[in-house]
């Protein structure tokens, strides 16, 4: 496992290899490998934290020189020197006494009887020892923490992380809405909250980290199958070890598939929004118990919505889709159905007013699913909506003719380009929704 060491403390308690400590603090430095070498200097070939042993055979007998030797190895950040002797030296020359003292530079005496490649081979088992440990606390850590995700869903994850790892930890969805915290207030909640506009930006690109006054904060994106479907906050007072990242990723990986949704539930969802649209526009149905129904799709209550049309000759249902999708990328909340000539999208009045505003709500819960349940929002996302132009994982080709509000005609090509020309703006303002207890919705003409 990349990044295990030995203490040179523990290679000094190995008795059977009878080293002792001539100079140096060896309380802080950790061990890489131990590696045996005469040259002059074995700096090129060395990447730091060895324990470089040596017989001396290649040193020169200038002080001068002996001194620069230990200066090239202090400075390569070498874990320390290890000098064989009784081969061309009887003890360790004065020289080389006197520079690792100066630099503080652990300097092990190796007697005769004990061949070097005793100490690489100790090494190297201990490192063994230490990843198969690591591997064994991975792999009980992984079934308790699956036992708790089945039983308890976010909130047994988000537990057993915190235990193990020391450390606190919340769960965001994708909207900035607390899922499920370690913590019920103050503390990593506040710091999300204050810093979430300054870090999300390059937390969307996978994982954000920070020194602040309580430790490091790290911020990991969640990616379902489709988009981001939520952010896990984790702050430690120290960094994460080999090992403690792995148990991270084991509860990255819990967490996105609490959150994301298989996609017969996500078409249902979208259906059932399709559903209320229908019956909202229904002259025979009272709008107003229906409106209170919006909140099930991220609506905020009380605030406005606007019902724009997207137009086409043809090719709806693909249009359907596609204004579909570039809404959930820009966590627009929305509900759309097909109607004669498009789409009839409703939406927040703010989003429709500037489609790249890249504005979200504070908070837009999805229906509740078994082991979901959203707590209080911690802050506003603050995405950024990329342009369908640009966008980046929209594999599958779709060809087609698609007409574009302006008339123009999208040949056949890819997703890509057909998305490019879709926007969704209030050219048809046809409906206006206050959907505020007890309000009745007024229909109004553009």
């Amino acid at each position: 496992m990349a990044g295990t060491t030995v203490s040179l403390e523990w290679l000094l308690a190995q008795h059977d290899l009878g080293l002792r400590l001539v100079a140096g603090v060896p309380a802080r430095e950790r061990l890489t490998w131990a590696h045996a070498s005469d040259l002059l200097d074995p700096t090129p070939w060395l990447t730091g934290g060895e324990l470089v042993l040596t017989t001396g055979i290649g040193l020169p007998p200038s002080v001068d020189e002996q001194r620069a030797y230990v200066g090239r190895l202090a400075d390569t950040r070498v874990a320390g020197l290890g000098f064989g002797a009784g081969v061309r030296y009887a003890a360790i020359p004065a020289p080389i006494v006197a520079a690792c003292s100066e630099r503080k530079f652990p300097l092990l005496e190796v007697p005769l009887p004990t061949p070097f490649i005793a100490i690489t081979q100790a090494v190297a088992r201990r490192i063994a020892q230490q990843e198969v440990a690591s591997l064994q606390q991975a792999l009980t850590y992984q079934r308790r923490i699956s036992r708790s995700a089945i039983r308890t869903g976010l909130a047994g994850v988000v537990s057993v992380l915190s235990k193990e790892l020391r450390c606190e930890a919340v769960v965001l969805d994708e909207y900035a809405a607390v899922m499920a915290s370690s913590v019920r207030q103050g503390g990593l909640l506040e710091l999300v909250g204050t810093r979430w506009d300054e870090l999300v930006p390059d937390a969307r690109r996978g994982i954000v980290g920070v020194t602040t006054e309580h430790g490091i904060l790290e911020i990991q994106t969640l990616r379902g199958r489709a988009a981001v479907v939520g952010w896990l906050a984790v702050q430690r007072a120290t960094s994460l070890s080999p090992t403690d990242r792995l148990l991270l990723n084991q509860a990255v990986s819990l967490v996105t598939l609490q959150l994301d949704w298989p996609a017969e539930l996500i078409a249902a969802y979208h259906s059932l929004g399709g559903t209320l649209l229908d019956l909202l526009l229904d002259p025979a149905q009272d709008a107003a118990m229906l409106v209170r129904h919006l909140r099930h799709f991220g609506f905020e209550a009380g605030g406005p919505v606007v019902l724009t049309m997207v137009t086409a000759p043809c090719g709806h249902r693909r249009l359907l889709g596609i204004v579909s999708d570039t809404l959930e990328r820009a966590s627009r909340p929305h509900v759309l159905t097909l109607v004669e000539g498009g789409v009839a999208v409703l939406l927040m009045t703010r989003d429709a007013a500037d489609p790249r505003a890249g504005r979200a709500p504070a908070h837009a819960p999805r229906p509740h699913l078994p082991g979901r349940r959203a707590h209080r929002p911690v802050a506003r996302c603050g995405r950024e909506p990329r342009h369908a132009a640009t966008g980046t994982d929209e594999p599958t080709e779709r060809p087609g003719d698609v007409v574009t509000p302006a008339g123009s005609t999208v040949r056949p090509g890819t997703y890509r380009e057909i998305r490019q020309f879709v926007h969704i703006s209030p050219v048809s303002r046809i409906l206006i929704l206050s959907h505020q207890h007890g309000e009745t919705p007024q229909r109004q003409r553009s």
